[in-house]
């Protein structure tokens, strides 16, 4: 949705995928037209844009390779990591034991699933919902006691989700 409310203008542009970026170009240039200018090719410049964040993900990706530690194993058994945690804004992302290993869920009645894959020490990676974004990571952090006491989501961490007792 874009709107130039000085020009009594706005445009909605639908894609049937998420992350078709291509919808941008077509309302910047729907822009451009009611505003007079049609030089800018935004279709060009979105592209350039996006093939950036593409090579600035695969360069993220290379260096977290060279950063693992190959053979390590969970510092506890994976029992130990089963429960749910909690996060003020994203709720309740419950860790379960499966016969392959862990998995977790997370989201209005868990619809977003996925297995938790060894990586290195306690960090997991994980496949959210329909495999079509990027994994993810999960790393759990131990209290003073050797217990579970958070797990950290995302690539730095950011979300940090609080066991529940």
């Amino acid at each position: 949705v874009g709107l130039l409310p000085d020009e009594r203008f706005g445009i909605v542009v639908l894609g049937n995928l998420d992350h078709a970026e291509f919808r941008h170009a077509l309302m910047l240039r729907a822009f451009d037209l009611q505003l007079g200018d049609t030089g800018r090719d935004w279709s060009d410049e979105l592209l350039g844009l996006y093939r950036g964040f593409a090579a600035q993900a695969d360069s993220a990706r290379s260096a977290r390779e060279t950063q693992r530690r190959i053979g390590t194993k969970p510092l506890l058994p994976l029992s130990q990591y089963v429960g749910t945690y909690t996060h003020p804004v994203w709720g309740d992302l419950v860790v379960g034991e499966t016969g392959d290993g862990l998995t977790a869920c997370m989201g209005m009645e868990n619809q977003l699933r996925g297995s938790l894959v060894h990586w290195h020490y306690d960090t997991f990676r994980i496949q959210l919902g329909d495999g079509r974004s990027e994994p993810d990571w999960v790393q759990f952090v131990l209290a003073r006691d050797g217990t579970v006491s958070e797990l950290r989501f995302g690539a730095d961490g950011e979300l940090v989700f609080r066991r529940k007792p």
